[in-house]
């Protein structure tokens, strides 16, 4: 496990065709709240579109954040706390001139509880990628510890795509997206640095399995 902090107040995307700037600020104690991005297209027609790895994918944006000193803290901060199936990936909002223009655009991922209970949470996704790409590199059947806050981000006429149920959720720090990746073991994917650790502070107990870092489970 190799975790550190980046996150949802200011998020980066860079990509070989492209870089997407992204401000996350949300509505949280600490954290204040709106997602916008910047896209610009290849300036040359011969550079191939980026292919997309584990790894190329999570460095392609970055976070800037209030980290939680603890886990306790992270889930004092979050309105749903569990554990659950990373089930599928979805295209997510979007924001531009109409349907057909757009000029920013986010992923869903879908998580699933043991009795069903989907939530979709949203990330960058790079312009020039699609779907099909992300869900061949993320580790979908994937077992999650998630903690989570509402998307609540106003609308304002500019944004696509946005489901009608309002079940639209942001990690409440990075810290947040626990997940056992079926190769790497429990990793804090959008934080994993070799230099620093997820938290300043590690519960006592922990011995790295995905449990460990469920505390105060909540459900919505």
């Amino acid at each position: 496990m190799r975790p550190s902090p980046n996150s949802p107040n200011r998020t980066t995307q860079k990509s070989a065709n492209c870089r997407i700037q992204v401000r996350l600020l949300r509505g949280l104690a600490l954290i204040s709240a709106a997602l916008i991005a910047v896209a610009c297209g290849s300036t040359t027609e011969s550079e191939e579109i980026f292919t997309y790895s584990y790894d190329s994918y999570f460095q392609s944006f970055a976070f800037d954040y209030n980290p939680a000193t603890t886990v306790e803290d992270l889930a004092k901060r979050s309105t749903v706390v569990v554990e659950a199936t990373l089930v599928d990936i979805e295209n997510g909002r979007f924001f531009g001139p109409s349907e057909t223009e757009p000029e920013g655009v986010t992923l869903n991922l879908v998580f699933e509880t043991d009795d069903k209970t989907r939530y979709y949470v949203q990330l960058p996704r790079p312009m020039d990628s699609d779907i099909a790409q992300l869900r061949s590199v993320l580790p979908i059947g994937s077992q999650n510890v998630i903690y989570l806050q509402p998307n609540n981000d106003p609308l304002e006429g500019v944004w696509w795509n946005t489901r009608n149920d309002g079940n639209e959720w942001y990690f409440t720090t990075p810290q947040g997206w626990i997940l056992d990746h079926p190769e790497r073991g429990v990793v804090f994917a959008l934080v994993d640095n070799e230099s620093d650790p997820p938290f300043p502070e590690f519960p006592a107990d922990a011995n790295d399995g995905l449990r460990d870092w469920l505390v105060g489970e909540k459900t919505a």
